[in-house]
């Protein structure tokens, strides 16, 4: 009864009967912000059968008192497959005239024949089995697209089987809506409507023929759940990559990038409708969470003498590693200045990295690069490092440049120095390539072709954090979020909204998250979001 519900109403939900239920089996939410509540009895017999009707009015009252939803109820229905008599509708109309609510209803058996002749996939699903014919149908379609039969797929062959599996899954599904798409570019991976995962299927260049699966309702993955395990070796194979393992060392410690050779990762995905793979075998690659968009701190340069420099930073990634390190990733607006910052389970010590990625200065405002040159101009040995929240002066971290330890990169030491002797010109209204002295000119150019033929990386190995009462828990913990997984390959997989490929064809997943267990190996388990309101 209550998936014969959520078919016309997509935006209601059900709870488990308890205790604690308000007296609500279904509720649906109203464009303005007001709720129907339907009570739903499996009674087969009259009402009076002893206890029927005091269960019906106890429930009435328990919606009246308190139904739990955060707004109004707008109407009250009971749901038994049952007409009622002359005798049962006079009761119904004494228990219901004094409730506080625009509508009440007694929806019976012509209710529920109704129902079942609008949705009849519904019925079959359960009695008709139509469960397994659905998934019988689409691993034949699986088969062939993944190779199957041992010789190259062509058009002809999946033609318009992917358009049959679609419809033959919504018309039986009473989960999940499967809408077909043919378009002659690869579609893009956001932004699909709602959709739990896409399945898209084509040749190299197209045309593309694309799946999406929308849930009926918002708790339809309780019933049909989207659920993926995966699996890859941490130790490198006869030991011979040591680079690999160090790289694992760091995604467990601080959560960070890690790629997967092929052959090292396997993972099985169940979905609706038999979309999904089992036990595909490849490589992979591990990103960090993504953070809210826009989220910006200041990096604050405090010299020896005490005089500081500031420079706005976004934070473009932050992760959090399975034994407790924190990893999180800086950059400028004028995207010259990386920095990542490292911080060790117990957090008493780290590591700092300042970086400047491949860039271009041509053509850009010297004022604009004003704060970024000052900013490296104070990157001295001797000097403090502190991250500040966007507004306000409270050190979130702070650490010190340890030239004993390791030292700024040689040709990093340079370009901070050409740019520190640029500052003079810099409040100058002009561009680059601009009319300076020789000296400036020649200075200016060095600067570029530093930045311009690499990426140095200047690194002080150790750092010892100011964690006192308060400091580093604000820039953190709110960046714990859950990693997601992407598996490349033959097969491929990527969670929180971006793709899962098996040869020609791609699965997206979308409201996902990841569990993660460190043992021998690491164990991935993918749960979609089943509180997700659509």
């Amino acid at each position: 009864m209550a998936l014969l519900l959520h078919q016309s109403r997509p935006h209601s939900w059900h709870r488990a009967p308890s205790q604690g239920d308000g007296g609500v089996d279904v509720v649906a939410a109203l464009p303005d912000g007001r709720f129907d509540v339907y009570q739903i009895k499996g009674f087969t017999g009259r009402l009076s059968t002893a206890g029927r009707k005091r269960q019906i009015k106890k429930s009435l009252e328990a919606v009246i008192a308190d139904p739990r939803l955060p707004g109004k109820v707008r109407g009250w229905y009971l749901v038994l497959p049952l007409d009622f008599t002359s005798g049962e509708e006079a009761w119904f109309n004494r228990i219901t005239e004094s409730a506080p609510f625009e509508e009440t209803g007694w929806l019976g058996e012509s209710f529920w024949h109704l129902e079942a002749s609008r949705y009849p996939y519904v019925v079959d699903y359960y009695l008709l089995n139509r469960r397994e014919e659905v998934q019988r149908t689409t691993r034949a379609l699986l088969d062939l697209a993944s190779g199957e039969l041992n010789r190259e797929v062509t058009a002809i062959d999946v033609g318009g089987r992917l358009r049959e599996l679609c419809e033959l899954a919504d018309a039986t599904s009473p989960f999940y809506r499967f809408e077909y798409h043919l378009t002659q570019e690869m579609p893009p991976l956001e932004g699909r409507g709602g959709a739990l995962l896409s399945h898209t299927q084509g040749p190299d260049g197209g045309p593309f023929e694309t799946v999406d699966v929308i849930a009926r309702f918002p708790q339809a993955t309780e019933f049909e759940p989207v659920t993926a395990r995966v699996e890859f070796t941490v130790e490198s194979p006869d030991g011979d990559d040591p680079e690999f393992d160090e790289l694992v060392r760091d995604w467990f410690e601080y959560g960070s990038e890690l790629a997967i050779p092929q052959g090292r990762l396997k993972f099985t995905v169940s979905a609706p409708g038999g979309l999904g793979v089992e036990d595909a075998v490849g490589g992979g690659w591990i990103g960090t969470p993504a953070v809210p968009v826009g989220m910006t701190v200041r990096a604050r340069l405090v010299t020896s003498d005490g005089a500081f420099v500031e420079l706005p930073m976004l934070v473009s990634s932050a992760s959090n590693g399975i034994l407790g390190g924190r990893e999180f990733h800086l950059l400028d607006s004028e995207k010259l200045v990386s920095m990542r910052f490292r911080i060790a389970a117990d957090r008493s010590t780290g590591e700092f990295f300042v970086s400047i990625p491949d860039t271009d200065l041509a053509g850009r405002p010297v004022a604009r690069l004003q704060p970024t040159i000052s900013f490296l101009g104070a990157l001295r040995d001797g000097a403090t490092i502190q991250v500040l929240p966007e507004m306000g002066n409270h050190v979130l971290l702070g650490c010190p440049l340890n030239e004993s330890i390791e030292p700024l990169d040689d040709e990093l030491v340079a370009l901070v120095e050409l740019l520190a002797g640029l500052q003079p010109h810099v409040a100058q209204p002009i561009r680059f390539p601009a009319e300076l002295g020789e000296d400036e000119f020649h200075d200016l150019r060095r600067a570029a072709a530093l930045i311009e033929d690499g990426e140095y990386a200047g690194k002080w190995g150790v750092l010892k954090i100011n964690f006192t009462e308060g400091v580093g828990a604000y820039a953190l913990e709110r960046f714990h979020e859950p990693q997601h997984v992407v598996m490349t390959g033959r097969y491929e997989v990527t969670f929180d909204t971006q793709v899962l490929d098996f040869g020609p064809s791609f699965v997206v997943f979308y409201s996902a998250v990841v569990d993660a267990v460190a043992e021998d190996h690491l164990t991935g388990r993918l749960v979609p979001s089943g509180d997700e309101r659509f």
